[in-house]
Formats: structure tokens, sequence, C-alpha cells
């Protein structure tokens, strides 16, 4: 406060002297681990200055331009993890103080597709046909799924006894299905 004083009469007037806060950034998380399947996902980044980001790993992508300014919901996007083995990734954000760059990373470990595929047998398991000269048996088929790989049916491997209808007998048909992460 600073206070003058002219002719009998006084006078204050109050000037607040303020400093800009120093640039800053933060992270609502500093690490996530994410399923094998991919996809999309966010987290919160704070700050009061302008920053940039990169990735570490070509398998994680972002649609936010890799500079910005001030406070905004960071969204990136994992491809699907194929292999049984878990990866790991840094997202580095950036900004500047003064003449220097200070970072903040964000990690990223993305599971390891280590579930198999569902197989499932279309129609009953178990099956009793009148033996029959004249006909050929037709197999109903199996389809199987993947939760990182999706349909999988055109990998059904099918094998085991060949049925000859001519012939009575109990036979067995086997159906496997492999994904990526094998």
């Amino acid at each position: 406060t600073f206070t003058t004083t002219s002719g009998g009469n006084t006078q204050t007037r109050t000037h607040r002297i303020t400093q800009d806060p120093a640039p800053s950034l933060s992270l609502n998380s500093q690490q996530h681990i994410q399923p094998p399947i991919g996809g999309t996902y966010s987290f919160n980044v704070n700050s009061n200055t302008q920053w940039s980001w990169s990735s570490s790993a070509e398998w994680v992508s972002s649609t936010v331009p890799s500079t910005q300014s001030f406070s905004l919901p960071f969204q990136y996007t994992l491809e699907p993890n194929t292999s049984t083995s878990s990866r790991i990734a840094q997202i580095s954000f950036g900004f500047t103080v003064g003449d220097r760059t200070v970072y903040q990373n964000f990690r990223i470990t993305q599971q390891g597709d280590t579930k198999p595929p569902v197989i499932k047998l279309t129609g009953s398991s178990r099956m009793t046909v009148e033996a029959d000269r004249d006909s050929e048996y037709t197999d109903q088929g199996a389809t199987c799924s993947d939760a990182v790989d999706g349909n999988l049916d055109a990998a059904v491997e099918v094998s085991g006894d060949v049925i000859d209808m001519r012939q009575p007998g109990t036979y067995t048909i086997l159906y496997n299905c492999r994904d990526t992460a094998g």
C-alpha cells in the first residue's frame, strides 16, 4: 500500500504485484495396465503451459496433436497384443521451464494374450445316426473365437476318424483352433 499526502488530503492507492505461476504439468495417473485386446483409453493431463508428447512404441497412438496447450483428457489407442508376453511403452510429456525441458512419463503395460480361443461345436457333441450305404456323412463343424483375434472360424482344424456311413461303429472327430499367440 502506498500513501500520498497532498494539501491536507490523504489518498491511498493499493497495488498488488503478482508473478505468473511457474510452468507445470501433472498427470492424474502415472501408469495403466491394459488387457491384450487393444482399445482406446484416457487419463487427464493438467497443465498451465504448452506441452508436447511422444511415445516409445509404435503400437501406441493418439489423435491428440503432438503439441498442446493447457489441460485436457489425453486419449491413446493400443493395438491388440497378439503375443503371450506383456509389453511396455512409455508416453513422455515435456514442457519448458526457462532453458530446460522437464518430462513427466506415463507407463503403459499391456498384458499378453494368454487365454486360448474358444471352440464351440455346431450341433450336439454326441450323435447317433443310422448306417446307410447310400449316403455320406456331413460334419456340422465348429466355430472358434478369441478375445484378441476375434472370429477364427477359418482357423478350425478338423482331424480324427473318417466316418464311414456303411460301417457301424464309434467315430471321434477332433477340432483344434489356434490364435496368433499360439
